[in-house]
């Protein structure tokens, strides 16, 4: 950011990054503490009268909304790659937050059935651990093709290995965040490197069999294969239709490194799925688009 944040910005930010990235488990908060007659302390679960001398454990939401008040920033924000413009006032601390996420890759869905692999085209067709090659028995149900059971006997070079290890880590390759080594990040995706990048997209197999998923699949549809789900590390923004070439100008008043944004108006050409995961660091919509 080339622009200061002021002392009450920089904390609110600071709160939302901390609940975005801490991933460790938090007490409950669906159980109150109460205490008995004899001093001991149990906690009670309200919806289903469960009490329990301990509390338990659970993961930590991810997103959440911050409210600030009128001028001290917008007054609404919806994060974990979705945020919703309501009100009036500057737009910095949402650009901060954005700043401050730009290379955190999303997370495969939960699934109450199986382990959602974070997968690249490269590890997904050469590398030749048990997990990968799962991946790719459950694809092509047992039956791989010829070359793909070729490519499993032979080692990943050092240049594959880093490529998936970028496209599924990349906060962990600029964690110290400086100047120069985003610079030096932005400079590899214009060299011939950048288009290998760009392409080994990390994603996960979505196959059918949630609940959800059997309630909408119809009786007599042909199941061909599991969904692909492109993550990425892009952040949606959606903003009432007047403030769409406001958010272009902010971004680039408020940040010392070029983001690549797209604004989708009514008659922009869609990108494919791929590319809207890969090649942009936020999307700008219109409310009336969704």
């Amino acid at each position: 950011m080339q622009s200061k944040l002021y002392k009450y910005q920089r904390r609110s930010v600071a709160a939302m990054l901390q609940k975005e990235l801490d991933a460790k488990d938090v007490p409950d908060p669906l159980y109150i503490s109460l205490r008995a007659l004899d001093g001991r302390v149990f906690y009670l679960q309200p919806g289903t009268s469960e009490i329990l001398l301990e509390r338990p454990m659970t993961a930590p939401c991810r997103g959440g909304i911050l409210c600030e008040e009128l001028g001290n920033g917008n007054l609404y924000v919806v994060f974990t790659f979705l945020i919703i413009y309501v009100g009036t006032g500057k737009t910095i601390m949402m650009i901060s937050l954005i700043v401050a996420t730009r290379n955190q890759i999303s997370l495969p869905e939960q699934s109450i059935l199986d382990e959602r692999l974070v997968l690249t085209p490269l590890a997904f067709r050469y590398f030749p651990s048990g997990d990968f090659a799962l991946a790719r028995k459950r694809f092509y149900r047992g039956q791989s093709p010829w070359d793909l059971r070729q490519s499993e006997s032979r080692v990943p070079s050092l240049v594959e290995l880093i490529l998936h290890h970028h496209r599924v880590s990349p906060h962990a390759d600029i964690r110290d965040g400086n100047q120069r080594t985003i610079e030096r990040q932005d400079r590899v995706q214009n060299l011939p490197l950048g288009d290998a990048l760009r392409t080994n997209a990390p994603f996960y197999h979505h196959f059918l069999g949630e609940p959800h998923d059997l309630e909408r699949t119809k009786r007599n549809e042909v199941v061909l294969g599991p969904r692909i789900m492109y993550l990425t590390s892009a952040t949606l923004v959606v903003v009432p239709p007047n403030l769409l070439s406001q958010w272009d100008r902010e971004i680039t008043k408020h940040c010392a490194i070029p983001l690549r944004v797209l604004i989708l108006r009514s008659r922009t050409p869609f990108p494919n799925v791929r590319d809207l995961a890969t090649d942009f660091d936020v999307s700008t919509i219109p409310t009336l688009a969704i």
